[in-house]
């Protein structure tokens, strides 16, 4: 017996649609691939400059009027980069991961106006980052900024 088409049926061409399809699906998916891996890379930017700014500002807590005088820091305000010679004395340099330190700007403060025990720094960490991908998250450099403020405890 043979088999017959269904009346009305027809067939049809479509030997390139699978390949536009997945040209399209493709890019889609690569370009939120990138984007996603841009973003990554700021938050683990941001987040190794949050942790160092902890860190300085736990090792500024130690390091008040009652310090020993070749280590005591404050109260007049720092401005330097992460690779000033007096960042050498801390580990906070390698916990930033992925950063040249001669691109972290720090801030260091003293908002209470002095470094006695029970009065405050602030340590802010500032970078500028630049998305890899232009058509991510823009071509234009934007500020990643960690700040930490903790009371001196001697």
């Amino acid at each position: 017996m043979k088999r017959t088409k269904p009346t009305g049926w027809k067939k049809h061409n479509r030997s390139g649609a699978a390949l536009v399809e997945g040209a399209v699906i493709g890019s889609v998916f690569l370009l939120t691939l990138f984007v996603t891996l841009d973003l990554a890379l700021a938050v683990l930017r941001y987040n190794a400059l949050s942790e160092a700014s902890r860190s300085i500002a736990r090792a500024a807590t130690v390091r008040g009027e009652r310090s020993s005088a070749l280590t005591v820091w404050g109260p007049a305000r720092v401005e330097s980069t992460m690779s000033s010679e007096m960042m050498e004395s801390i580990s906070a340099k390698g916990l930033l991961v992925t950063m040249d330190p001669d691109d972290v700007q720090l801030v260091m403060e003293w908002p209470d106006g002095g470094n006695q025990v029970n009065d405050r720094v602030r340590i802010t960490l500032l970078y500028e980052y630049q998305p890899l991908f232009k058509f991510g998250l823009g071509d234009s450099p934007f500020n990643l900024t960690a700040v930490s403020t903790m009371r001196i405890h001697h």
